[in-house]
């Protein structure tokens, strides 16, 4: 019966999505390290090891889960799902079963599962980006933030850049008005894609980062510091630092008399992020960055803040 079950749906997404089978776990981890797919959808237990090499999807068929390590778990039932979300599993959808139901077909449950692989395509986009569109990011924010091209040696080649994903996390990290800002400024096209409506899976309670549309750096600092506490640290507090840095009227030494050696040592941390993130330049660092253990962490759940 699952044998029918996955051919028949197999047939049904014909012309949705590429599909390839495999029968066994070694057979899965082979081709993911062959094919590269997007996601892998798996049927029935879940596989630990693959899914540390894939983005995996769980359709259990009433096999009991204990992993939270998958993007979504699809039960068959409403009763099911919610029997899954009483044991602590997140990110749990429905798709009826259309070999033990008549109430679907195989081209709706086809349909739906395509819906569920955009949806993990579209999570954590910042983890599938390439090198051009991280380095597109980074340049287009500090164009918008200096307001002049010029600032930035050479133009983004837009067939290099994925302007769906970088678009995705500027919305889900609250620069997309600089992202846009920045593309105008470079004189670049950007597709149209209406980022607050794409739907992704995001970490339970997320929170998108919104401006404080505070200028001074001293209160910057505080507030990123009560963020990083809580493991919030997001790239729209990098754009905000830079923008209070990069204002003429900031006075340097005053700052650095105002500040403590905690705070100071926390600037030096965020300057040395914001020298990769936003491309921050020297001129505008009133102190050494500091790249040690506590930096890297800090950078860490800036890149994971959107990690499942």
């Amino acid at each position: 019966m699952l044998g029918h079950y996955i051919n028949s749906l197999s047939a049904a997404m014909e012309g949705m999505v590429e599909t390839e089978q495999a029968n066994s776990e070694a057979d899965a981890e082979a081709r993911c390290v062959q094919w590269k797919p997007d996601v892998v959808h798996l049927h029935g237990a879940m596989a630990e090891k693959l899914s540390q090499k894939a983005r995996c999807i769980v359709t259990p068929h009433g096999q009991e889960l204990t992993s939270t390590r998958a993007y979504a778990i699809v039960a068959r039932s409403e009763m099911e799902r919610k029997r899954l979300l009483k044991a602590g599993l997140k990110r749990v959808e429905v798709i009826r079963n259309p070999v033990i139901t008549r109430t679907t077909t195989f081209s709706e449950a086809a349909r739906q599962y395509c819906d569920i692989y955009r949806r993990v395509s579209d999570s954590n986009v910042r983890q599938l980006m390439s090198d051009n569109t991280l380095f597109a990011l980074h340049r287009l924010l500090k164009v918008a933030i200096m307001g002049d091209r010029r600032w930035v040696e050479n133009d983004t080649e837009e067939n290099e850049v994925d302007w769906r994903q970088l678009q995705i996390y500027a919305w889900q990290e609250g620069v997309s008005d600089e992202l846009r800002r920045g593309a105008e400024i470079m004189e670049l096209t950007m597709p149209a894609i209406d980022a607050a409506a794409v739907k992704s899976f995001l970490p339970y309670g997320y929170k998108r980062p919104e401006k404080t549309g505070e200028h001074e750096v001293a209160t910057l600092l505080e507030i990123i510091n009560d963020e990083i506490s809580k493991h919030e640290m997001s790239l729209c507090r990098i754009v905000e630092l830079h923008q209070a840095l990069a204002d003429n009227s900031l006075d340097e030494d005053r700052l650095m008399s105002t500040i403590d050696g905690n705070r100071r040592r926390l600037l030096q941390r965020l300057l040395f992020i914001a020298q990769t993130e936003t491309l921050l330049d020297v001129g505008y660092m009133p102190a050494e960055p500091l790249n040690d253990r506590t930096t890297k962490n800090i950078y860490q759940t800036l890149i994971n803040h959107q990690q499942l």
